[in-house]
């Protein structure tokens, strides 16, 4: 029996029925860092146990399906795993492609949030209370 681990000696371990997971991610992809890479070795370890769908996009110019593809020819598929690639609606799109220019914007002082948190209190405020 592993001391350090007695789960990865257990031999009823892999007679476990699999189960079917569905995952959401954003980024999924297995040459990136960051929060893709995360979801790549979630799903892919995730799949040696069960069968994995992941749903995710396929990047703004379908970059992430590029990678995964190139990934998939290089090494072959991961058992268990399945990648469904999703459109995002016309509005994230929209957003993602011009979030710099909304946040420079906001930066600028033009929301009215920006504005209501410029205005003079009349009381005091000591956040260290």
């Amino acid at each position: 029996m592993n001391e350090t681990n007695p789960s990865l000696s257990d031999p009823t371990l892999h007679a476990r029925p699999r189960l079917r997971v569905l995952v959401s991610a954003f980024g999924l992809s297995p040459i990136r860092g960051s929060e893709a890479a995360i979801a790549w070795q979630h799903v892919s370890r995730l799949a040696a146990y069960h069968d994995v769908v992941a749903l995710c996009t396929p990047g703004v110019h379908g970059e992430i399906r590029e990678e995964c593809a190139k990934y998939f020819e290089k090494n072959g598929p991961v058992p268990g795993l399945s990648i469904e690639f999703v459109e995002p609606p016309p509005l994230s799109r929209f957003l993602e492609r011009n979030s710099s220019s909304i946040l420079r914007g906001a930066s600028a002082g033009s929301s009215p949030v920006s504005h209501a948190t410029s205005v003079p209190r009349p009381y005091p405020v000591n956040p260290h209370v």
